[in-house]
């Protein structure tokens, strides 16, 4: 069983820094609790373990289902700031996100 931020083996350069800025966003803003879930995911991975339609051709999959980073991705947690921040972050390297379903969220480029 691999550490919950572990960074998967298998993601592109681009997933893998994604991953990165990611986590060390939430761990500035003592965001990382998993609720003990797995957080980071490869396409592959998330397609292969729950079955999922959405997100496949994006750089990482990010779980937040019961994890205390859910609001910096979710909007039901109505916490505009968080994601707001975490977003103009990722713009600034390329990216974006796209909330998929209510537990996970997908990180794409440009």
């Amino acid at each position: 069983m691999r550490e919950p931020w572990s960074i998967p083996a298998e993601l592109s350069p681009r997933g893998r820094e994604a991953a990165e800025l990611i986590y060390n966003f939430l761990d500035e803003r003592e965001m990382t609790y998993t609720g003990g879930c797995i957080p980071l995911r490869s396409p592959r991975e998330h397609r292969d373990v729950f079955g999922e339609d959405y997100g496949n051709d994006s750089e990482l999959l990010i779980i937040h289902d019961g994890g205390n980073h859910a609001p910096a991705f979710n909007y039901a947690y109505e916490d505009d700031e968080t994601r707001a921040a975490l977003a103009e972050l990722l713009e600034g390297f390329g990216y974006h996100i796209e909330q998929c379903t209510s537990f996970y969220s997908a990180v794409y480029w440009r």
